[in-house]
């Protein structure tokens, strides 16, 4: 099984955990617990994992990997665990631009959110409308749902709009911060992050790629 991992420069995880190609690492843990020593983690693609790197671990000036991993015990939708990996090839970062992550985080909570975030969102796609203000008051409306809903969030599927509405605030809040990267990154990891609790996570990822022309 093909995955991707991303190391310090000293390819180093957590932990001081260090790596070298072609050399088999296993779990030091016997569950199957994410963010745990249960686990080694991945990603089930490069641009994934730069998206991602924001809310997980958080390398400054990353390396990439492509691993062979075996014996996978665990995924929430982001990024997924196996119990032993080997990394057999570095590879070039993919380049992630701000336009890039903010457009992502849009389409995943179009995704799992409905109007009238949709119809704002088909603007700001579509580039009839970028405006700062246009993204605050989406994200202003989004805000006001989510109260609305987390007050009556005692059901499956009223949780599960509680993270749609999640979504879409993190989307909208990634556009209006567009001039600032570091906090659009982060609010469009945060965006993906929600819609994977929103729903069965799945291809929705690997659709969304596909719709901004990224091979999968």
């Amino acid at each position: 099984m093909i995955k991707y991992k991303l190391m310090n420069q000293a390819m180093q995880t957590h932990g001081k955990m260090s790596w070298r190609l072609w050399e088999r690492q296993v779990a030091t843990g016997e569950g199957n617990q994410l963010c745990s020593g249960d686990v080694l983690h991945y990603y089930d693609h490069p641009v994934l994992a730069m998206l991602f790197n924001p809310i997980h671990a958080r390398i400054t000036n990353p390396r990439m990997f492509k691993c062979v991993c075996w014996d996978d015990v665990a995924h929430d939708g982001l990024k997924g665990g196996c119990k032993s990996m080997t990394p057999v090839k570095e590879l070039t970062l993919p380049e992630i631009s701000t336009e890039f992550q903010v457009e992502f985080a849009i389409r995943v909570a179009m995704k799992v959110y409905n109007e009238p975030f949709q119809q704002w969102a088909e603007r700001w796609i579509s580039g009839e409308d970028r405006s700062r203000d246009a993204a605050a008051a989406a994200a202003a409306y989004t805000t006001a749902a989510a109260y609305t809903t987390a007050a009556t969030a005692y059901t499956t599927a009223a949780t599960a709009a509680a993270y749609a509405d999640a979504a879409a605030y993190a989307a909208a809040r990634a556009a209006a911060r567009a001039a600032y990267a570091a906090d659009a990154a982060y609010a469009a990891a945060r965006a993906a992050r929600a819609a994977a609790r929103a729903a069965d996570a799945g291809d929705l990822f690997n659709k969304v790629l596909v719709e901004m022309g990224v091979p999968v």
